[in-house]
């Protein structure tokens, strides 16, 4: 990935096997130091925190070969 930001690779169970899953997060100038992340069903609910406590809610969906990301 150029410049800055973050690659987050996350794992599902899809039809009796593990699956790969990825999306980038890349936000100028944005550092992040801390990450907390629930599941809903088959989607990945990710938020990024700095170092100022200011978080950015991420939700990453993914099934067969497809991955996407939406934010909150």
């Amino acid at each position: 990935m150029g410049g800055s930001g973050y690659k987050v690779n996350y794992y599902q169970t899809e039809n009796d096997s593990i699956k790969n899953h990825a999306f980038e997060v890349a936000e100028k100038g944005a550092v992040y130091n801390k990450a907390e992340y629930t599941w809903n069903k088959d989607t990945l609910n990710l938020r990024l925190f700095n170092e100022n406590g200011k978080s950015e809610m991420y939700k990453g969906f993914g099934w067969g070969e497809t991955s996407s990301l939406k934010t909150d």
